[in-house]
């Protein structure tokens, strides 16, 4: 049976499923979508949704949006025992589509610029064997996307890529691949084309002179990002999610994660 959620009094309607969204949060034009049953869908306080549609089409799956000073915006589709994480303070410059097949996850961390037409995809989606052995050779794999990640317009995330803090897509970039931590990729598959490089928020479109000449130097180490621990938290984190046996398991993975403070936890050193 299908159950829809357009208001928050919709909520009490819902069967089933599992729905945890604190009244302190923001709403419009959002739509959230039950066709299967044990799925989870968990709001922080302070998120704001705008322009987003999700769809629980399976079984056993968990969305996990958190507090936010920006929009989310994203139009997902998650089918059987997968788990949707959203950090903190992304931003979105229009609807970012999030596709989760085949019981794989997206996690996403804090503080990301998603800009316009971004699609993350876990599968081929179809069928691929070798001709030699008969045996499958596309499996599906998660993403998982770390904190402060600049992601460029018409950028396309594929399966098993991992993305390291402080870094950035460029424009029309494919990933299908790790790319580690403070570093610009771009291309088709994308490549590290610049190393040891951060990026800031300012949009220097409308700058005047001094603005510019202000902007030359800036000598903060915020988002520059370091290995502090042994920890490889891409493997954990998709591991714990994969051996999870119900939403709720899963949902004390994502919990995990947004508990976890370090600055650094999403560093991928350079292979």
């Amino acid at each position: 049976m299908e159950q829809c959620i357009v208001s928050l009094n919709d909520i009490s309607k819902i069967k089933d499923n599992t729905i945890n969204i604190d009244n302190n949060i923001f709403w419009e034009n959002t739509k959230i979508l039950f066709r299967g049953k044990n799925n989870i869908l968990y709001i922080e306080e302070g998120a704001k949704l705008k322009n987003c549609t999700i769809k629980f089409l399976g079984d056993n799956s968990v969305v996990y949006i958190s507090g936010s000073n920006r929009y989310t915006q994203i139009n997902s589709n998650i089918f059987h025992d997968s788990a949707l994480y959203l950090g903190k303070n992304n931003s979105f410059n229009g609807q970012a589509v999030l596709s989760l097949s085949e019981r794989k996850h997206i996690i996403i961390g804090n503080d990301n610029m998603f800009s316009f037409n971004i699609n993350i995809r876990l599968a081929d989606p179809h069928l691929i064997y070798s001709i030699d052995t008969h045996e499958r050779i596309n499996l599906s794999e998660s993403v998982i996307i770390g904190d402060h990640v600049w992601i460029g317009e018409s950028v396309k995330i594929l399966k098993g890529a991992c993305i390291g803090s402080g870094s950035i897509l460029g424009s029309n970039a494919i990933v299908t691949k790790k790319v580690f931590s403070n570093v610009s990729a771009a291309g088709i598959p994308a490549k590290v084309i610049k190393e040891g490089v951060f990026w800031t928020r300012p949009c220097v479109h409308a700058y005047k002179m001094e603005q510019t000449r202000n902007s030359m130097v800036n000598k903060s180490d915020e988002f520059i990002y370091k290995k502090t621990n042994n920890l490889d938290i891409f493997s954990y984190i998709n591991s714990k999610l994969d051996e999870a046996k119900s939403s709720v398991e899963k949902l004390e993975v994502l919990l995990w994660i947004s508990k976890n403070n370090d600055k650094n936890r999403f560093f991928i050193g350079k292979q």
